[in-house]
């Protein structure tokens, strides 16, 4: 209760609980902001040699799909830049290379493509 005479009788707020609140008020916009960006997201899907790349908004995953086994050098590149093997996410009935899916996620994908 901040308005109820503490042990000094002092009413109304501590410093410590007024401390940071202009750094969170700034902190919880940006996180809206940044939200509502992911919420103005659609899927992709890229043909690319041997691939496929796959943007699903609505499992919040970037994929990598190979029609064949990649070699180890690919494999090695794809581990390397966060993407993990994953059986149970499959499309076309090919099992696919995952990663969250987040701005950088989206950036590492496209130096991928190219």
């Amino acid at each position: 209760m901040p308005f109820r005479p503490d042990y000094r009788r002092h009413a109304g707020f501590a410093s410590y609980e007024l401390t940071n609140s202009s750094a969170n008020i700034r902190r919880i916009r940006d996180r809206i902001a940044a939200l509502e960006k992911i919420a103005e997201r659609s899927d992709c899907e890229e043909q690319g040699q041997g691939y496929m790349y796959c943007g699903d908004v609505e499992d919040n995953r970037a994929a990598f799909v190979f029609y064949a086994k990649p070699e180890k050098a690919v494999r090695d590149l794809m581990k390397r830049n966060g993407f993990v093997f994953s059986p149970s996410r499959s499309h076309a009935g090919k099992p696919a290379w995952v990663r969250k899916l987040t701005s950088a996620a989206m950036t590492t994908a496209q130096w991928l493509r190219s």
